[in-house]
């Protein structure tokens, strides 16, 4: 597995297996980290898709991780534009997306250009396109965060939000986020299309983040049309033992069917 630059100017660096797997039969993964992530949350992931012979890319969103790119002001828009530009240099993909990466991935679906080159779409406990209502919200609306917010400066999660992120199991870390990006989150500003690809909604039934019982996935399901199904995890379902399971037998299979 190495890290891989993907764009000139703004550098862009993915995750990559490309090396280890020979050849490709079938579209790549492309992994889409959260609010606060970065491509190494995927990296069981990635190397699980090796196992598979699949190609897999996990990317750095700019500002995070090995990519260039100040993150304080940077946009939901700004990061769609990182995704799309990935797809083009990487060809026909697989699109997972957790939380803010899986709104993400619904904005990238909805550009007529980008169709043809996505043939799945997995949203891993996806922020809706409406905005976010409480406990997320509430979590935020705290000076520590509303400063961020207003300025657009970068912040850290405290403690106690990373605890509801990351839950009893998850094993992760948080690195800072454009409280720019947070702020789009929460308002919610996005007209919300159907997705034209086959769409599988995947909901962690121990979510503080999006708690099951709110209905925020299974609302984003039957707006898709999509599939929907549960894991046995928190918010962070790709950095969980029973996440990797649900990988393995429920989001592979559905993307090679």
């Amino acid at each position: 597995m190495k890290e891989r630059n993907i764009r000139g100017g703004l550098r862009l660096s993915v995750l990559t297996n490309e090396d280890a797997v020979l050849k490709r039969n079938q579209p790549a993964f492309l992994f889409i980290h959260g609010v606060c992530g970065d491509a190494r949350q995927f990296n069981t992931w990635v190397n699980l898709a090796t196992e598979q012979g699949l190609w897999a890319y996990a990317l750095d969103l700019r500002g995070h991780g090995q990519s260039g790119g100040k993150i304080g002001n940077a946009s939901i828009s700004d990061y769609a534009g990182d995704v799309k530009d990935a797809i083009l240099q990487i060809g026909e993909v697989h699109l997972v997306g957790h939380s803010m990466g899986g709104l993400i991935s619904q904005m990238v679906c909805q550009d007529a250009d980008m169709s043809h080159l996505i043939r799945r779409v997995v949203l891993l406990a996806s922020t809706p396109p409406a905005g976010i209502r409480i406990p997320f919200q509430k979590g935020f609306l705290k000076p520590r965060y509303l400063w961020a917010m207003a300025l657009g400066k970068p912040f850290q999660l405290h403690e106690k939000e990373e605890r509801l992120f990351r839950g009893l199991k998850g094993n992760c870390k948080f690195k800072q986020e454009s409280g720019k990006v947070v702020r789009e989150m929460l308002i919610g500003q996005w007209k919300a299309e159907r997705l034209r690809p086959p769409t599988l909604v995947v909901a962690g039934i121990r979510d503080g983040v999006y708690p099951i019982q709110s209905g925020v996935q299974q609302k984003i399901a039957r707006f898709h049309g999509a599939l929907y199904r549960e894991a046995d995890t928190g918010h962070m379902i790709h950095c969980e033992l029973a996440g990797d399971k649900c990988f393995l037998e429920i989001i592979l299979p559905w993307c090679l069917a």
